[in-house]
């Protein structure tokens, strides 16, 4: 097994995807104290999850290989899915938008999420 990092075979795209980030935060987080709004809350989620899978495929394909590297990696995975579930709370937490029509019998009153979050994992968490 090589235990020395491959030679890249691609672009990597991850410091593209941290300056949008940074660039993001930048123009367009308010400067008053605001909540942040659920389609904001979406996208960090659907974020945090994809960053999390990153991050499983490394920590599988390191640990065998160098498993200090590996542990390290595992574990920040594990707290960045508890950061998406965080987030996919503060998502329910949030106000929804108004009603268009009756909720499904049975799914209404208190402690009831309204809404879901739009992204594709969101049945992962």
């Amino acid at each position: 097994m090589p235990t020395e990092p491959l030679p890249e075979l691609a672009p990597d795209f991850v410091p593209f995807a941290t300056a949008a980030l940074d660039f993001h935060r930048a123009i367009n987080m308010p400067v008053a104290p605001v909540a942040a709004g659920r389609a904001e809350l979406d996208s960090l989620h659907a974020h945090a999850v994809a960053l999390y899978g990153l991050l499983d495929a490394h920590a599988v394909r390191t640990t065998p290989v160098a498993r200090a590297e590996g542990d390290h990696l595992r574990a920040c995975r594990i707290r960045l899915w508890q950061a998406a579930e965080h987030l996919h709370a503060a998502f329910h937490a949030a106000p929804a938008p108004a009603p268009t029509g009756s909720p499904p019998r049975g799914r209404a009153g208190p402690g009831w999420p309204r809404g879901r979050p739009n992204s594709p994992c969101a049945s992962a968490t």
